[in-house]
């Protein structure tokens, strides 16, 4: 598919024809001139960082209250002084 935009250069025409949003398209080719062929390998969508995850000490005294004390989930919110949204019933 790459090919064929690098030699005719119609993204919308390439993307109807594959059945992939034009914007993608653009994606793959700046990915393989940018990076060569191991730019069109996949690759994760995953964030490579998440400013809202507890620290790993937060979630272990949670889980320690979860299991020792099967209390609620708003218990355990009022206890931790957290917001409600962040502990999951």
């Amino acid at each position: 598919m790459v090919d064929c935009v690098l030699v005719k250069n119609i993204k919308s025409v390439i993307a109807k024809k594959f059945n992939v949003y034009s914007r993608k398209v653009r994606r793959w080719v700046r990915h393989l001139e940018e990076e060569d062929e191991s730019g069109l390998e996949d690759r994760s969508s995953q964030p490579l960082t998440n400013p809202n995850v507890f620290p790993p000490e937060t979630v272990q005294e949670i889980i320690t209250i979860r299991k020792e004390r099967k209390i609620t989930c708003n218990e355990i919110v009022r206890e931790l002084n957290m917001q409600q949204r962040t502990v999951s019933c």
